[in-house]
């Protein structure tokens, strides 16, 4: 799977990325797969871990979505 700019790359995670992440999905209602990103997010930033591939391209996409 290509992942464009974002191949190769870590994400921090924030807890203001988080929120505007979670606030903007909420307008979908409840949906696993999201949730489960979610959870996946949290805890790559609870472990001070920064995010690559798949949970990157969610976060900065949900981002950008969200803030347009």
């Amino acid at each position: 799977m290509g992942l464009g700019k974002l191949e190769g790359c870590a994400v921090n995670v924030s807890d203001k990325g988080l929120n505007i992440v979670e606030n903007h999905l909420s307008q979908f209602g409840d949906d696993a797969a999201n949730s489960a990103m979610i959870a996946r997010l949290k805890a790559s930033q609870a472990a001070g871990q920064s995010v690559a591939r798949a949970e990157a391209v969610f976060y900065t996409h949900e981002l950008s979505e969200a803030t347009k």
